[in-house]
């Protein structure tokens, strides 16, 4: 062997290297866990059906035909719509000028 040369040898006990290992893949799984938890979205079907079919400028009889074509929905008597299915929101309401759809209101009753 040459000066030049020097022997290697392992510095860490077989518990350290262990210990380390376990160490970096809880890290890695905790990165893993962290971008699944981000990455979900709750979306309510009413609203994403709604944002699909439902077109601000629409004219009231357009938006009864397609709530009752498209999302299965039937206007009540008081002009909403009664969101069954849905777990965040009871009613949907229309909200129109001059007979023209101006926007789409979810409501928790």
């Amino acid at each position: 062997m040459s000066d030049s040369e020097v022997p290697f040898s392992d510095i860490l006990e077989e518990h350290e290297r262990s210990s380390i290992r376990g160490t970096l893949m809880q890290l890695a799984q905790q990165q893993i866990n962290a971008h699944r938890r981000s990455a979900t979205v709750t979306v309510d079907p009413y609203m994403r059906e709604c944002s699909i079919w439902i077109r601000p400028g629409m004219t009231q009889q357009q938006v009864v035909d397609c709530m009752r074509d498209k999302l299965g929905l039937e206007q009540q008597e008081d002009g909403s719509y009664k969101a069954a299915g849905s777990s965040k929101f009871n009613v949907i309401r229309c909200h129109y000028a001059s007979d023209r759809l101006q926007r789409v209101e979810f409501v928790s009753e």
